[in-house]
């Protein structure tokens, strides 16, 4: 890692800032050169075929993993990274845990605990940063925001699958993160499920809230995001204003997704 690496002008109004990334997975690059700016209030939908790497970089922005070469800076702090004496060295558990105390993420497979109520299952992280009683009343609070008040006294398996992940979207809101990692939230639903959670995500959007969502949902993509980014073999392919990378994409590599995409949902719509 270069100093020179770290010295990136600092910019209030910039949530994250990714410089130079790349990761490998045994001889497999996964992740090659990204560089990504995503500003305050920003919704970032990354889109592109399965294996393309956004789920690897969902991952190492939230610091699930580290990178094997770049930076990600968080509110203009390097993520995972400490520098002294002109070295630059990984971060300490503690600031690592910190850091990511402030990202909120939400999987594809839910992943609530099933031995706890789904009110439990919110409360978990405000209850670590106060009393009990004020960690139920926020946790009953955000449950109402997801429609879900009703089910705080539930097991996470008496859900749906929507509803599921509108307790796990709950739960990282908990956490009053700077910023919510979605990977790809609504793939494990049934079709008739998939309106529900993107109900939920699309008015987050409007509070101004920070996102960057890897999806498949085009229509969402189109109607919500910022800026979508498509991936290829690792690459950032296309970044763009929504009507530019989806309506009119100037990569072919883009196009050939985007229709591929679009015969696979017309299929779907004759059965």
């Amino acid at each position: 890692m270069s100093e020179s690496l770290l010295a990136v002008e600092n910019n209030p109004a910039t949530v994250l800032r990714a410089r130079r990334l790349q990761k490998r997975y045994g001889a497999n690059l996964v992740l090659q050169h990204i560089d990504l700016d995503i500003a305050e209030g920003e919704v970032l939908c990354l889109i592109g075929p399965s294996g393309s790497g956004k789920s690897t970089l969902l991952r190492l922005l939230a610091t699930l993993e580290s990178p094997d070469s770049g930076v990600i800076f968080f509110q203009n702090t390097p993520l995972g990274l400490v520098e002294k004496n002109g070295r630059v060295y990984a971060a300490p558990e503690k600031i690592i845990r910190q850091q990511r105390d402030r990202i909120g993420f939400v999987f594809q497979q839910f992943n609530l605990f099933p031995h706890l109520t789904v009110l439990q299952n919110v409360m978990l992280a405000p209850q670590l940063q106060g009393q009990r009683r004020e960690a139920e009343e926020k946790a009953r609070a955000l449950l109402a925001r997801v429609g879900l008040a009703h089910k705080a006294d539930e097991w996470p398996g008496s859900l749906s699958g929507g509803q599921q992940q509108r307790v796990a979207i709950a739960r990282a809101l908990a956490r009053d993160p700077a910023l919510i990692l979605f990977d790809e939230p609504t793939s494990a639903l049934d079709p008739e499920l998939v309106n529900e959670v993107l109900a939920v995500m699309t008015d987050l959007a409007s509070t101004g809230i920070t996102m960057v969502v890897a999806t498949h949902e085009m229509q969402f993509a189109r109607r919500v995001a910022s800026h979508v980014a498509f991936l290829d073999q690792g690459h950032i392919v296309e970044y763009g204003l929504p009507q530019q990378v989806l309506d009119a994409p100037q990569q072919a590599r883009t196009r050939a997704f985007l229709q591929q995409i679009s015969s696979l949902r017309n299929e779907v719509a004759d059965v």
